[in-house]
């Protein structure tokens, strides 16, 4: 009797209702890297199957009772689908499965009773989806979950009546959220420091506010929650690196617009009296060269005065004495 079946890497689109009915000993189906769009209630029979890989279809959601022939079922890999909905009663009947894969769909929420009525489930993987909400109790009486894998979703925040009911799982996946963190982050932070163990607190962080961002949500005060004025509210550049609240804004190495200008300014100035000085000195070394010319052309020509005044008064006594030579 055939025990293990392996249709996976065709081109199916859909499987007829009863193809998969008579066959009790089948124990694992694989169906993924197909086409299939859509599974109705009645495709699988009774049978003890066991492991059922569904991932890399284009399923868009999964209906109630798609699944309750397979009670033997423990594994369940509905992952890198399109699904966007999962019914309140999709694994109803599945009361052995231990493990569910959803992530990498569509997701933007879940149904309040999804997960109902499944005693033996331990691992339900989540993640790569858009949900921004979690209905609450969705995990209620699941007393064996080990982990629930939230990461890479778009949640803000957590509701207390949803953090609750993680306390019965072991590991908690929440990091690469958007998380929002003002007062309604408050119930996530309390929630993480009361549990550091079942979640890696380092990786879950904020979003946003732009001056928290990155910042341990279980390491936040109240005071980091309370809102920033407009214009109290830190403008930082894309080159200035975020410091962490209550600071000092670190030293500039360059200087600000405001004192740029308050320099320039005085720049200016003073090259301009510095220019103004410098003509004036100009000026007033013209005028002392001036003045030391005309002053020299004078004394140049008193000299020179006095000089022809000596020679023609020597020329004058010269010819009087050879006019009284002449005489005698």
């Amino acid at each position: 009797m055939l025990q293990k079946l392996f249709i996976s890497n065709n081109r199916l689109t859909s499987l007829p209702h009863g193809i998969l009915l008579n066959l009790p000993l089948l124990s694992q189906i694989s169906l993924y890297e197909n086409n299939l769009e859509s599974l109705g209630p009645g495709v699988f029979g009774p049978m003890a199957l066991q492991q059922l890989w569904l991932y890399d279809n284009k399923l868009s959601r999964v209906d109630d009772d798609t699944f309750r022939n397979l009670t033997q079922l423990r594994l369940l890999v509905l992952s890198r689908n399109q699904i966007s909905y999962v019914s309140d009663n999709a694994f109803r009947g599945l009361t052995r499965l231990g493990e569910v894969s959803l992530h990498t769909n569509r997701l933007t929420t879940l149904q309040a009773r999804t997960f109902k009525e499944l005693p033996s489930l331990v691992n339900i993987s989540l993640e790569n989806n858009f949900i921004a909400s979690l209905p609450l109790g969705f995990l209620k009486d699941l007393n064996n979950l080990g982990e629930i894998d939230l990461r890479n979703n778009s949640l803000p925040n957590l509701q207390q009546d949803s953090l609750d009911v993680f306390t019965i799982a072991k590991d908690v996946l929440l990091q690469q959220n958007p998380w929002r963190c003002d007062k309604d982050i408050v119930p996530l932070r309390n929630w993480l420091k009361q549990h550091p163990s079942k979640v890696n607190q380092t990786l879950v962080v904020c979003e946003t506010p732009f001056r928290l961002k990155d910042e341990m949500i279980a390491m936040l005060t109240d005071e980091n929650l309370m809102p920033v004025s407009p214009t109290k509210e830190p403008v930082l550049t894309s080159t200035e690196k975020r410091r962490r609240p209550h600071t000092h804004p670190p030293k500039q190495s360059t200087p600000s617009s405001a004192i740029k200008t308050t320099l320039a300014s005085q720049q200016e100035n003073v090259t301009n009296s510095g220019q103004g000085g410098f003509k004036e000195t100009i000026n007033n070394s013209d005028i002392l060269i001036a003045l030391a010319v005309v002053s020299t052309v004078i004394i140049s020509l008193v000299i020179i005065g006095c000089v022809c005044w000596k020679r023609n008064r020597r020329g004058n006594e010269n010819i009087s004495q050879r006019n009284r030579n002449s005489m005698l």
